[in-house]
């Protein structure tokens, strides 16, 4: 499922941004109310603070972490349950949103919190990206008996991309450039990869 489709299987309303800087009044008339940011889900009488944009109009604060990022039920279409797993769905399709078609310099500069809130998902992005590639190769190898099973598991090549992955997140996001961050990373982890199969078929 595309990541917009995504959203809208989740939310009747996707303007989200728009939604969340008057929506004072939407909050509490709903019996509950959810943070996709925290990904808490609560009781609406919870919500006692707002933020007032220049138009005067009223934005309500989650009172666990300070953000206007709340939905109401509402919100979710039909069949979708109101839950904090609902709200981690809702966070993870704005995230890739993000990745997909916004530079990932521009993406942690938005919100300072957008590096340790999406870090864990962009890095299992690009890792599963990444290897995509090269995926056949290694289970051909892993039938034919030429590397052993264990080192080069699902489980193991994921972890060594998503160290690799990390490293290079952290410095990009440190340095703030734009300097084909993705491409590079994704070469890194395949030539790593590469590297320690040959190895064991020398």
């Amino acid at each position: 499922m595309g990541k917009i489709n995504r959203i809208q299987a989740i939310l009747r309303q996707v303007d989200l941004e728009n939604h969340s800087s008057r929506n004072w009044e939407l909050i509490h008339e709903a019996p509950q109310c959810g943070c996709y940011y925290c990904t808490q889900v609560f009781s609406s009488s919870e919500v006692n603070d707002f933020e007032e944009n220049e138009n005067g109009e009223k934005g309500a604060v989650c009172p666990y972490c300070g953000r206007k990022t709340l939905v109401t039920p509402d919100m979710i279409m039909e069949g979708v349950p109101f839950s904090a797993e609902t709200m981690r769905g809702i966070s993870e399709a704005i995230c890739e949103l993000e990745i997909r078609h916004t530079r990932l310099s521009d993406m942690f500069k938005k919100d300072k919190w957008a590096y340790d809130h999406w870090h864990d998902y962009v890095i299992e992005f690009w890792t599963e990206r990444a290897l995509k590639p090269i995926s056949q190769y290694i289970e051909l190898c892993v039938e034919r008996k030429l590397i052993p099973v264990e080192e080069f598991s699902a489980e193991a090549l994921k972890s060594i991309a998503g160290e690799i992955a990390d490293i290079h997140l952290q410095q990009y996001a440190a340095e703030g450039t734009d300097n084909n961050f993705v491409p590079l990373m994704e070469a890194e982890i395949q030539r790593t990869i590469l590297r320690k199969a040959l190895k064991y078929q020398e």
